[in-house]
């Protein structure tokens, strides 16, 4: 076999053309540039894990939002009818409101007795004449009327006959209530000022919370008032009840 010959070439540039070998320093730099790759893989891994997990949280947080909202406003579809139907509730209980029920008037009756009245707690009423509540009574108006009489210091004789020959005590007209029948005799001024007084009281029951008893807060007696003014007379008799809901017999 003939030998090959480089011929023109020297021995450096043969060195040149071999492999260099490699030193401990070459394989540092290596590790470190495989070091380097791998730590920046992992951060961008987690990085990528990181980004998801946000984005998974931010959806879910949105599912739960939309579901929550349904619950509380549900769709307009499957509120239509209960609307309707609470709608027409109302207006049935707007209805029933707009009815003018009867009011229940309170009673100003005392009893069958002069004695029941008393056990009662009722009072006697001059202005009336009559037992009746307390929650009945003007009890100033009263007073006031009391002081309009013709007879001494304002005071109101009352009679037992009709030509005001025997006058009675207040306490027997008070009793003249256990006797349906009986009557005691007035002057004709005693009618007129019970009128007028009677329509103070009714106008100041708005204020005073007073109840009118039912046989005066009527427009018949205004009328029967009307007509004393216009017809003076001798005078006038009356009884006294002890039911003032009802006109006297």
């Amino acid at each position: 076999m003939d030998n090959v010959s480089l011929g023109g070439h020297d021995n450096a540039s043969v060195e040149k053309l071999l492999l260099r070998e490699t030193t401990n320093e070459d394989c540092e730099q290596a590790l470190k540039q495989v070091h380097i790759c791998g730590q920046n893989g992992k951060n961008q891994r987690y990085l990528w894990i990181a980004k998801n997990v946000v984005l998974y949280a931010l959806a879910i947080w949105g599912l739960f939002s939309i579901f929550t909202s349904i619950l509380r406003n549900p769709p307009q579809i499957v509120n239509h009818e209960h609307h309707n139907h609470e709608h027409h509730h109302h207006e049935h209980h707007q209805d029933e409101s707009n009815q003018i029920l009867p009011e229940v008037r309170r009673s100003c009756a005392c009893g069958n007795s002069t004695a029941e009245a008393i056990s009662l707690g009722c009072v006697y009423d001059s202005l009336s004449p009559a037992w009746m509540q307390p929650y009945c009574q003007d009890a100033k108006l009263t007073a006031e009327f009391e002081s309009l009489g013709d007879g001494p210091n304002g005071t109101w004789i009352y009679y037992a006959d009709r030509n005001h020959t025997q006058e009675l005590s207040m306490s027997e007209v008070m009793s003249m209530a256990d006797s349906p029948d009986a009557r005691f005799h007035v002057t004709w001024r005693w009618h007129v000022v019970h009128c007028y007084m009677y329509w103070i009281k009714q106008f100041r029951s708005q204020s005073t919370g007073i109840l009118v008893e039912a046989r005066y807060d009527t427009e018949g007696h205004i009328r029967h008032c009307a007509e004393v003014f216009q017809n003076p007379v001798w005078g006038t008799s009356s009884g006294v009840v002890l039911n003032a809901d009802i006109d006297e017999p």
